[in-house]
């Protein structure tokens, strides 16, 4: 066992026969030995884990609301906005009450300055707003259905629409959330590149690596990323092989020689889009 405990690294490549000779047992011998390595905890220490967990507070809020022409309402989240106000009666007060020239000109300034950070903020939080509306109108069919009808979308095609340029929705959009129906993702999940497919028109990447999952979870026995590639093929969904690979490391899947039987845990599991 020790010996095994040295070599995990075979048993994750799945060379039995190298494994067995190390060990100086069969077969048989190395079966018990994996399947009690299998059934041990990686990380006991998380069962003493006390640190609370992060929430995320969504930026934006998506709601179905069937008098909508979408189908759905948007909203800014008030509990995500920062809470800022000017006092004008403060300012007239004070304003009245300088007589120095200099002085009444410095605390113009000041509040001219503080009125313009209130009317940027309200411009960020419109554009934000205005942004999800766009992409709800594009991902209508994925609140409704679920990630196999994600489209693909484009920050262009959003700043097209919005008569903008594309850095401004990128930096519009960089670091916020949206909570929806189908839970809370990021903003930039909804922009998805386009893949070819031959009976769909293009399909998004997100949907893509859907499929590829479910695939995965469902072979009787593990397929090669060529295999899966083929299989993508067949419907509709021509993926290089190499875009199979990357797709199936981004769902921490191990490749099919880690995969197949006695090589160690199977796969990572989790979706890397929602947040």
């Amino acid at each position: 066992m020790r010996a095994l405990l040295d070599n995990l690294k075979l048993l994750a490549d799945g060379d039995r026969t190298r494994l067995e000779k190390l060990c100086g047992v069969d077969a048989g011998q190395l079966d018990r030995m994996i399947r009690r390595i299998r059934s041990l905890d990686p990380k006991p220490g998380l069962k003493f884990e006390t640190e609370a967990s992060v929430w995320t507070v969504p930026d934006v809020l998506v709601e179905r609301d069937m008098a909508s022409a979408t189908g759905y309402r948007v909203r800014l989240n008030a509990g995500s906005l920062p809470g800022c106000e000017l006092d004008a009666a403060s300012y007239r007060h004070m304003a009245a009450a300088l007589r120095d020239r200099r002085e009444k000109s410095q605390l113009r300034a000041h509040y001219d300055g503080a009125r313009s950070l209130l009317n940027a903020l309200e411009w960020r939080g419109n554009l934000l707003l205005a942004i999800t509306e766009s992409i709800v109108r594009h991902q209508r069919v994925f609140l409704d259905k679920g990630l196999m009808e994600l489209r693909p979308l484009t920050r262009r095609r959003i700043a097209t629409e919005l008569e903008l340029d594309e850095s401004t929705i990128s930096r519009a959009v960089a670091g916020k959330t949206i909570e929806t129906p189908r839970g809370l993702f990021g903003v930039e999940f909804f922009f998805q590149r386009a893949l070819p497919s031959d009976r769909q028109g293009a399909v998004s990447a997100a949907r893509v690596r859907a499929r590829l999952a479910d695939l995965l979870a469902a072979e009787s026995e593990p397929l090669d990323d060529a295999a899966l590639a083929g299989l993508l093929a067949t419907e509709g969904i021509p993926v290089a092989r190499r875009t199979v690979a990357k797709y199936r490391a981004t769902l921490r899947i191990p490749p099919v020689h880690r995969r197949r039987k006695g090589a160690g845990l199977r796969r990572g599991g989790g979706n890397p889009d929602r947040r």
